[in-house]
């Protein structure tokens, strides 16, 4: 391939900038981040017949690190990474990836040695200053840079990216827009308004109106259907409480100290700082020099009285912390950039540190506290020992005990009342149970919305018991009592719900009179506040808005923004129904499409339009394979990173 791509480097077109694109974000190297990572080699997921590779994990991993750090800054910790996902979201991209190349292959796509050598010598950081190819050492040089381990590695990742490419473009041939969705796409991105309005809770009324108790029977007539019970079950179960049953453990002190032994590097912390700080970038806006002598000030200020928490909620720009009054808490080394890391640590406590220079700005900095490094004192952490060695022990003897009763339960035909509450004679973690009525989606009285829990509920017939079950409280054993066919219950049952829903009906009816009445009173010439004032609240205004688009403390209300979107300025709408009441509206601003400008940006809509019915065909096609290949992953680099089962394959 090497000797190819000299000799064809002269009669290269220009093709496939997104490729491109994707490798020249990853030159971009963050050593902070591959230090983190595992140097074990390996699979890290495996797609059907393709594997995810460690470096490739890397690579991506790195720019979404890249991309988190240009919003977090220094505050992008190892932890913080996990929280955002980052680790899920980069394996996750590339098993879609692994999928979509497969996809392609299946409907017979290809790309040729050719298409690779093209796209290859697309890429600017394969060309030398006169714009040939930059030669087999340099060009290894490069994709060692990019941590890509062989030339093989990157030439297949680049196939497997044309591939993918190719599987989209075949995808946006069969897309059809028609001109009809391209004009409401173009009216929706550009048509806004502004509205005057008043919102009247029906809650206002809840004084003026009563329900009789002989009004309920004909509601309830008339909406039976809304009332409709799906299949209900009532279950007894055996309940072995994992807390209880915790608590019951003594754990001897020499297991305490065998833990602690074996355990060094979980009570081994290191040192830390806490401190606080003031940001004030340099960028575009303000020089080097003008930073320095805004931040002297600023330190004026504090030296001379002034408190360093105001004074970084005024003036600092880091938004992270900013309305902390600049406090960081408590962090280890590592976890800033190097020259804040090195000014805090060094700092001693009260004093002021700075301006200190980062790639971010300047700094002043504050240290508040110190946490000294290396191992805990076995009498600090021997309660903390305690509650763990009894939480293990509990877990697995709360299964253990679950399994034993369940096989004699199934050997003794236990099934009675009478029978199950002998088994807890004389435990404090056995106990028998018994839910209300509910559904397969229903929570569970005592239970919680608990799937596994319902699927075996409503996987037994009348009298079978099933196997145990996880539930937060600890291991369940189902015995299903009795089958509620789906029914519509009677009014005694749900005259609580019947009230209420009669009850709001009302006073919506009321909301809306009221309203009707007030569009009458602007139209024969009342001021909006007038009206606003006759109903008792407050006239407001809206921002501008669009389509679909939130309307101050309305939120979204389709029917409002709909409605005034098709109004011109000064007309009035009709009364709206709310979550809370009702709304009347008058249109104080409106800005309407232009045929003329439409016809500039109508091959610019369209392809948007396109590009977003590509995404949900390739979505749809992803959901299917995901089904279909069942990625898995490899469990001690997911354990690494905590990637529950579910994460890596949503």
């Amino acid at each position: 391939m090497l000797q190819q791509l000299r000799d064809n480097f002269r009669h290269l077109k220009w093709t496939l900038w997104l490729v491109v694109a994707a490798f020249l974000i990853g030159l971009w190297i963050l050593p902070d981040s591959c230090s983190r990572l595992s140097a074990r080699d390996g699979a890290v997921a495996h797609v059907g017949s393709d594997s995810v590779s460690l470096e490739e994990f890397q690579r991506i991993y790195r720019n979404l690190v890249e991309s988190a750090r240009a919003s977090f800054g220094e505050r992008l910790t190892p932890e913080l990474e996990k929280q955002l996902g980052l680790p899920r979201q980069a394996l996750q991209q590339l098993i879609n990836h692994k999928m979509l190349a497969q996809e392609a292959r299946r409907m017979g796509l290809s790309v040729s040695d050719e298409e690779l050598r093209r796209a290859i010598l697309a890429i600017p950081a394969f060309k030398d200053e006169s714009g040939a190819f930059i030669g087999e050492q340099a060009y290894q040089a490069t994709l060692r840079r990019a941590q890509f381990p062989s030339i093989t590695a990157f030439e297949n990742s680049m196939r497997e990216d044309l591939l993918v490419a190719k599987l989209r473009s075949a995808l946006a041939a069969n897309v059809f827009v028609s001109d009809q969705q391209v004009e409401e796409r173009y009216r929706h991105q550009v048509e806004r308004a502004k509205i005057r309005y008043v919102e009247l809770p029906a809650a206002n009324f809840a004084s003026e109106i009563t329900v009789a108790d002989a009004e309920l029977a004909p509601y309830f007539e008339t909406h039976k259907e809304e009332y409709r019970r799906p299949e209900q079950r009532l279950v007894s179960y055996l309940l072995v409480d994992q807390n209880k049953l915790r608590a019951s453990l003594e754990v001897p002190d020499s297991d305490l100290t065998a833990y602690y032994g074996a355990h060094k590097d979980e009570f081994t912390q290191q040192e830390q700082v806490r401190a606080r700080h003031i940001l004030l970038k340099v960028d575009d806006n303000r020089t080097d020099a003008a930073a320095q002598q805004q931040m002297a000030a600023l330190r004026k200020r504090i030296e001379g009285g002034e408190d360093f928490a105001a004074v970084a909620k005024e003036a600092s720009e880091d938004p992270g912390s900013k309305d902390r009054g600049g406090d960081l808490g408590f962090f280890g080394r590592g976890q800033m950039v190097p020259e804040f890391e090195q000014a805090a640590f060094g700092g001693q406590p009260g004093k002021l540190i700075g301006p200190v220079k980062t790639s971010f700005g300047y700094h002043l900095i504050e240290v508040l506290g110190r946490r000294e490094g290396g191992l805990r004192p076995f009498e600090e952490v021997k309660n903390l020992i305690r509650a763990r060695v009894q939480s293990d022990r509990a877990q697995g003897d709360a299964e253990r005990k679950a399994n034993e009763l369940a096989a004699k339960i199934k050997k003794d035909g236990l099934k009675t009342d009478d029978q199950l509450k002998g088994l807890t004679t004389g435990s404090t973690y056995l106990s028998v149970e018994k839910t209300n009525p509910f559904g397969a989606q229903d929570p569970v009285q005592n239970v919680g919305r608990i799937p596994e829990f319902s699927k075996a509920a409503f996987a037994l017939k009348a009298g079978q018991l099933s196997d145990p079950v996880k539930i937060p409280r600890g291991w369940a054993i189902l015995r299903l009592d009795e089958v509620k066919a789906p029914r519509i219950p009677d009014l005694a049952e749900v005259n609580v719900q019947v009230r209420q829903a009669l009850l709001r009906q009302k006073q919506d009816e009321r909301v809306m009179a009221r309203l009707a009445a007030a569009r009458q009173e602007l139209a024969s010439g009342k001021s909006f506040d007038q009206v606003a004032a006759d109903l008792k609240v407050e006239a407001k205004q809206s921002e501008e808005f669009g389509h679909d688009q939130p309307i101050g403390a309305l939120g979204v209300l389709p029917s409002v923004s709909e409605a005034a979107l098709k109004m011109n300025v000064g007309e009035i709408g009709q009364p709206v129904a709310a979550r809370t009441g009702g709304v009347l509206f008058q249109v104080a601003d409106r800005k309407f499409w232009s045929a003329a400008d439409f016809a500039q940006n109508k091959e610019a809509t369209r392809e948007s339009l396109e590009n977003e019915e590509v995404g949900r065909l390739l979505s749809a096609l992803l959901a299917n394979r995901q089904r279909e290949l069942a990625p898995t992953r490899d469990p001690e680099f997911a354990k690494r990173y905590g990637l529950a089962e579910a994460e890596t394959q949503g």
